[in-house]
C-alpha cells in the first residue's frame, strides 16, 4: 500500500511539473527514494526528435554518457530492440540475452559504469515504442506489482515530458465509462485481471474487455500506460 501512496504522489507531482527537466528530476527522485540510484528517461524513435534538445536525459556518470554518444550506442541498444518487441518492462539480463556481440557490449559497459543490475521499461504510442526508461542498483525487485508500479510512474513522466516538446501531443478529452474507470483503477493498485473480477463480480473475460476498451480510448499500448494516461486526465480517484 505504502509503494501505490508513493506512486500516485510522484504522478500528481509530474501533473504539476513546469518543464521536461522538471519532470525528469521528481521521476529521478521518486527512483531514488526506491532505491535506483541510476536513472535514464528518454525517446527510442528519430521521427519524434525535435532539432537542439536531447533524445535522452540521464543521472550516468557525464563522461559515460559522451562515450555513449560518441559510439552511437542507441542504435545496438538491446533494450530499444526489445521494446520494439513487447510491451512487457524487461531486466537488463533479458535483454543482454537478445543482444548481439556490440548490444552485450553496450550492456556490459552500463553494469560497469553503473550499478550490476537494472529494468528497462518500454513506453509505447498507439503504433511505435516512442521512449523507454531504464533504471539500475546493484539489486533489482523481481516483484511484479513493484514493477507495475515503477512502469506507470515512468509512462507518466514520459509523458509529462512530451508536453513540453514542440512536436504535437494529443490533447483530446478522454471519456471512460464507470466500468472502465473501475477495472483501470483496480490495474492502478496492482490488481491482476482476476484479483479485479473477483472484486467487481464480473468474469475476467468482461474486466479483459473494459480494459482493451480503455487502452483503445487512452491510446495506450498496455496496462503501465493506461494508467498513467487515465492519471494524467485525472480519471481517477484522488
Amino acid at each position: 500500500m505504502e509503494m501505490i501512496k508513493t506512486s500516485y504522489k510522484a504522478a500528481d507531482l509530474l501533473n504539476q511539473a513546469v518543464s521536461a527537466e522538471d519532470a525528469v528530476r521528481i521521476f529521478t527522485e521518486y527512483c531514488v527514494d526506491l532505491g535506483f540510484p541510476t536513472v535514464s528517461i528518454g525517446q527510442t524513435d528519430l521521427r519524434l526528435s525535435v532539432p537542439g534538445r536531447p533524445r535522452q536525459f540521464s543521472n550516468m556518470p557525464q563522461d559515460y554518457l559522451l562515450h555513449r554518444a560518441a559510439q552511437d550506442t542507441c542504435r545496438y541498444y538491446p533494450g530499444l530492440i526489445l521494446a520494439r518487441l513487447t510491451v512487457r518492462p524487461c531486466s537488463w539480463a533479458q535483454a543482454y540475452e537478445v543482444a548481439d556481440d556490440k548490444g552485450r557490449r553496450v550492456v556490459e559497459e552500463c553494469c560497469v559504469n553503473t550499478h550490476a543490475e537494472g529494468l528497462f521499461f518500454p513506453i509505447h504510442s498507439p503504433d511505435f515504442a516512442s521512449g523507454f526508461a531504464s533504471i539500475a542498483a546493484d539489486h533489482v525487485p523481481d516483484d511484479p506489482r513493484i514493477i507495475a508500479m515503477i512502469a506507470f510512474v515512468a509512462s507518466s513522466a514520459y509523458s509529462r515530458m512530451t508536453d513540453f516538446f514542440d512536436y504535437a501531443v494529443d490533447k483530446t478529452e478522454v471519456c471512460l465509462s464507470p466500468r472502465e474507470r473501475d477495472v483501470i483503477y483496480g490495474a492502478s493498485c496492482g490488481l491482476t485481471n482476476k484479483e479485479i473480477a473477483r472484486s467487481l463480480k464480473l468474469s475476467p473475460e468482461t474486466v479483459k474487455d473494459y480494459m482493451s476498451s480503455a487502452q483503445r480510448k487512452l491510446g495506450a499500448r498496455d496496462r503501465a500506460m493506461a494508467v498513467a494516461q487515465a492519471i494524467r486526465h485525472r480519471l481517477l480517484p484522488a
